[in-house]
């Protein structure tokens, strides 16, 4: 037979033992709030939890003091039907109750002197609940009042109130977190806004600086080709390069503070390594051999063909560092060397890139400044060689944003050798590669026309006078007729007046933005049922965001200022292959059945120039597979639009460069897609893949020119 007192005492222990079970959930709820909107789920814990060992309530409130002055509360409740609600309100009686710090409890309400006491709290507490309140408890912690409700008469007794009482306390700490979760969100967000202030002002700097810049590089290139004596050429392109090496400058400022924004965002995409390398010695091999410098590059065979990364970041960082080091050698030579190592996973390398030069070296007490923002190793040689210092910071800063390193082994008089290490994925042999993004070239001195042979028409809105000169005056070459105005108001009225081809439009200006008058015109264009008309977005600002923001508005390209009058003629060549392709090619629709790669044709418009005609195939090296992958990813994505950009970039030039079958299959496979007749579509995109291989070979074997260039 049981002992009575022993079964009382179990239960008693039994009914502990859950309070405490249910406390220490209530207390998981809150540690894993991470924002302001997850204390509703405490708050529902917390009710869940008090019903189910036993208490009869109806509802409860949780009352936050945010202002003492003031007597506000921020409200969180729970409400008969399971109802959250909150609140914020001022709360007299609650800020009397929390400043006394006594607790308050109406047993039984039904009483008429006790509802006399508290007519108006339990008239809106009847309001809220829409039943009878019988039983008031208020427990006041150190940052507020919490409140519990129940329709019935007596409900809480002593041991309920000090169980309550530790849960009040327990409360103190989620509406504490609250209040430190809320004050890292406005923190955050005042960094944010800060982080988009600086963001904004580099965007204005870079508009104001590179602006001015475009006219003096534009215009000393221009009158560099307009006759001048020997002496006065020199003068001229001593200005260009100048404004060159002030651009250098500009873009070095601009991307240490998109670093140090985290506004730079790394790509991952397969690409070659060698060709990489190759690539970027090639680019600097004039420089060097201008010094009379050697530039060797080794490539050891445990660089895989193939590899997954940011291709144009590690570029930057091997131009970078090749490019101090001809500029700090006076004789000898500089090297490139590249090896991997393999790492622990098989499926990863550790590619190592060393720059050496037997140039001036740096004494080991001073290497550290290298790595440096704004350092150099003293100030006779920032005179005797310039630069901001900024170069192998950037480059440090990009090496660690991959997860890697830039180390030097140097001293004074020996040299330097600069060492990049840089884990990386190896693809596998059947990825496909990732090309540089790069316009098809336009031939120097072939008038542009517009349909049906006519001269072609161009607006320009650009605020600056002496860019509206330089463009003028590049396109006058090309025979182009070219309508200047000063802000995007006159664009939209010039729109509305007359028939343009192509519109250059500069972001900033004033009375009316680009990205406003761009927009107008869309919708004008679209009320009356008007093709719409290229529009060519003009900005200095150099932000991601920016090409974003063009894009959004209705803009069909974006033109980084300053732009070199090649880079001009490319963009009206790209931007206008869709209407007026055989007007730039002087070329018949080509059919299906022609050859691959029409070599004659092609020499012929090469006019005997064996440099432009080596530089256009290697153009279009880099274009063609490019374009081709990008079309058949957004095609498998379902992306029609995107394809057909793909399609019509791959097809105008492929169209230059006389790739007469790739041509026409670019021709035929965009106008199925904007036929949307995807099925047939995707078939010929098939035989496109498939031809672009073998046109690239075909070039390759009649031009001399090998699919990877050597130095």
């Amino acid at each position: 037979m049981s002992d009575p007192e022993n079964d009382i005492e179990q239960r008693r222990e039994s009914h502990e033992t859950k309070r405490l079970e249910s406390l220490l959930r209530m207390s998981r709820s809150v540690q894993d709030m991470e924002h302001p909107r997850d204390f509703e789920q405490v708050v529902r814990v917390l009710f869940e939890e008090l019903r189910t060992i036993g208490l009869a309530i109806t509802g409860l409130v949780i009352q936050r003091l945010v202002d003492k002055n003031t007597r506000t509360f921020d409200l969180y409740e729970m409400l008969p039907g399971d109802r959250y609600r909150t609140r914020t309100m001022v709360r007299e009686r609650a800020f009397t109750e929390w400043q006394q710090g006594q607790i308050v409890h109406y047993e039984n309400v039904s009483d008429p002197e006790v509802r006399a006491q508290l007519e108006p709290e339990y008239e809106s507490a009847y309001a809220s609940f829409g039943i009878e309140v019988l039983s008031i408890l208020h427990i006041p912690n150190s940052h507020g009042v919490f409140t519990l409700r129940s329709e019935n008469a007596y409900a809480f007794d002593e041991r309920d109130v000090g169980f309550l009482r530790t849960v009040a306390d327990f409360l103190s700490v989620g509406t504490v977190r609250v209040a430190d979760i809320e004050e890292l969100a406005r923190a955050r967000d005042a960094a944010e806004a800060a982080v988009r202030a600086k963001d904004a002002f580099l965007a204005n700097m870079s508009h104001e600086l590179r602006t001015p810049l475009n006219a003096v590089t534009g215009m000393a290139r221009v009158l560099a080709e307009s006759g001048l004596s020997d002496t006065q050429l020199e003068y001229a392109r001593t200005i260009e390069d100048g404004g060159q090496l002030l651009l250098a400058l500009i873009n070095g400022v601009l991307d240490f503070a998109r670093l140090q924004a985290s506004g730079l965002e790394l790509t991952q995409a397969v690409f070659q390594p060698e060709a990489l390398i190759r690539q970027a010695s090639k680019l600097l091999a004039h420089s060097a051999s201008s010094k009379g410098l050697l530039l060797d590059v080794n490539i050891e065979e445990s660089v895989p063909p193939l590899l997954i990364g940011d291709e144009d970041r590690i570029r930057q960082i091997l131009i970078n560092l090749v490019s101090n080091a001809i500029k700090f050698t006076s004789e000898g030579r500089v090297t490139i060397t590249a090896e991997a190592v393999n790492a622990a996973e098989t499926h990863t390398v550790t590619l190592v890139l060393n720059v050496h030069d037997t140039g001036i070296g740096i004494p080991e007490d001073k290497q550290d400044l290298l790595f440096r923002r704004f350092s150099q190793v003293d100030g006779s040689v920032t005179r005797a060689f310039g630069g901001s210092g900024l170069g192998l910071a950037i480059c440090r800063e990009l090496a660690t944003l991959m997860g890697g390193t830039v180390s030097l082994t140097s001293a004074a008089g020996q040299g330097a050798t600069f060492r990049v290490e840089l884990p990386l994925e190896v693809a596998p042999s059947s990825a496909r590669v990732r090309v540089a993004d790069k316009t098809g070239v336009v031939e120097p001195g072939t008038p542009a026309a517009g349909p049906h042979g006519r001269a072609l028409r161009v607006l320009l809105a650009e605020d600056v006078r002496s860019n509206q000169i330089f463009v003028e005056a590049v396109l006058a070459r090309k025979g182009i007729a070219v309508t200047s105005v000063d802000n995007g108001q006159e664009a939209l009225n010039a729109m509305k007046a007359g028939a343009y081809d192509l519109v250059f439009m500069d972001m900033h200006m004033p009375i009316m933005d680009g990205l406003t008058a761009t927009r107008l015109i869309r919708a004008w264009e679209h009320r009356h049922s008007r093709q719409q008309t290229p529009i060519i977005a003009l900005t200095a600002s150099g932000y991601r965001d920016d090409e974003v923001a063009c894009r959004e508005a209705g803009m069909d390209g974006y033109l980084l200022k300053p732009f070199s009058p090649e880079t001009l003629e490319q963009t009206i060549a790209e931007a206008m292959s869709d209407t007026t392709a055989s007007a730039f090619m002087h070329e018949p629709a080509a059919e299906p059945g022609q050859a691959l790669f029409d070599y004659e044709r092609f020499q012929h418009r090469m006019m005997g120039d064996a440099e432009l005609a080596e530089m256009i195939v290697y153009e279009f090296y880099r274009t063609a597979l490019q374009y081709t992958n990008e079309a058949v990813r957004c095609y498998r994505q379902g992306q029609t639009d995107q394809t057909i950009g793909a399609v019509h970039k791959l097809g105008g030039a492929s169209g230059t460069v006389y790739a007469l079958r790739l041509h026409s299959l670019c021709r035929e496979l965009e106008k199925l897609l904007k036929e949307n007749r995807i099925e047939e579509a995707g078939a010929v995109l098939n035989s496109l893949s498939d031809v672009v291989p073998d046109t690239l070979s075909s070039m390759a074997r009649s031009t001399g020119y090998p699919l990877e260039p050597e130095i």
